[in-house]
């Protein structure tokens, strides 16, 4: 008779549902692989690991607006590949629908992390998890506090499970960076790592770069022994854009507003500003500010980014009421130039008083 021994189940990594699927597919370093990702830093963050074990694949930077586009295409388009993988974005449900009754699903990965895709885990195809995932490497970093999956941590925790990590020539700093990468796109480099400097300035070289270059270079440092996460030629070019980032946040410092938004579910102490730039330099700046505070919002001209001011506030349910989604501290929703020009006010449905 067959004992389970559920001791040894628990220890099981979520991501073992795709064991059946990745031993068929047989890949191989040199395995043509299309991925299709976001076009922020945790999206890079897989563009890298994976251009690092496969050479030969293929990236697709979106913003959240094309993603359910993209992903079409990348379902259509699938058997010129090896493999599909969907990494830092989601779908809507008619995409999903698609996807599970094409052919072409067997093909597909979809990794992501943002809560409120959660649901997309009930197809064999997907997986997605925000919270901290047992066993995961980024366990070693975190000593005793539960590192927050990302994208980019999710796609290396796959790819160490499934044997794959074994080819990149430089596996300690892939750790790291992957570490430094998901640390700041969950926040936990200011909850956890009290707001150290060099997970912000990795995302700050991220901008200077752009996607794709940022992603050629960081793929090159992973076949070098001798690389840094953040070389000298790169640390220079840090210290003179955060003087230009210091003269921007400063410039937009006159324009920041307090209000009383009232909402449904309470009121909440706001400060929020129009900004295109350098959001995360001002969100920090908006915070010290309004220490009191309980969200910061900035409107970029095509959407509202919210941060909470106190973490035990979720602005991640705010932004879904939109549309959008995101982190509990961090999410943000892309709205109609119309409402944006009446203001959050109508926006977010409540009533906003100014201080």
């Amino acid at each position: 008779m067959l004992e389970l021994n559920f001791d040894e189940l628990d220890m099981l990594s979520p991501l073992e549902k795709f064991r059946e699927k990745i031993t068929r597919a047989n890949l191989k370093p040199d395995s043509k692989i299309l991925l299709v990702t976001h076009n922020d830093l945790d999206g890079s963050g897989p563009s890298v690991l994976f251009k690092s074990i496969f050479p030969k694949t293929e990236i697709i930077h979106c913003t959240n607006s094309s993603m359910d586009n993209e992903i079409m295409k990348a379902l259509y388009n699938a058997r010129k590949y090896d493999a599909v993988f969907i990494t830092d974005i989601s779908c809507s449900k008619e995409t999903a629908g698609t996807i599970n009754n094409h052919y072409n699903r067997k093909m597909i990965y979809l990794l992501d992390h943002h809560k409120s895709a959660e649901w997309l885990s009930e197809y064999d195809w997907a997986f997605v998890c925000s919270d901290h995932i047992k066993g995961s490497f980024l366990d070693k970093f975190y000593g005793n506090e539960l590192g927050k999956s990302s994208a980019t941590s999710i796609t290396y925790d796959f790819l160490k499970l499934f044997g794959f990590t074994k080819y990149i020539k430089n596996p300690a700093l892939a750790e790291e960076f992957a570490f430094m990468v998901s640390s700041y796109d969950t926040w936990d480099w200011v909850n956890v790592f009290e707001k150290e400097q060099r997970f912000m300035d990795l995302n700050t070289i991220f901008w200077l770069y752009q996607p794709e270059v940022f992603d050629n270079i960081y793929t090159q440092k992973l076949s070098d022994e001798n690389a840094e996460i953040i070389d000298k030629r790169e640390r220079f070019s840090l210290m003179l854009e955060k003087n230009r980032i210091k003269q921007y946040v400063d410039s937009k410092k006159e324009s920041f507003r307090w209000a009383v938004l009232q909402l449904e579910n309470g009121s909440y102490n706001v400060i929020y500003c129009y900004a295109d730039n350098h959001l995360s330099e001002l969100f920090e700046e908006m915070k010290t500010s309004f220490p009191n505070g309980d969200i910061a919002i900035i409107n970029t001209g095509t959407k509202l980014s919210f941060r909470s001011i106190k973490a035990e506030i979720n602005v991640e349910k705010i932004a879904r009421t939109l549309g959008g989604g995101g982190h509990i501290n961090a999410s943000g929703a892309y709205i109609s130039v119309e409402i944006q020009n009446e203001c959050m006010e109508k926006a977010l449905a409540g009533k906003l008083m100014i201080i």
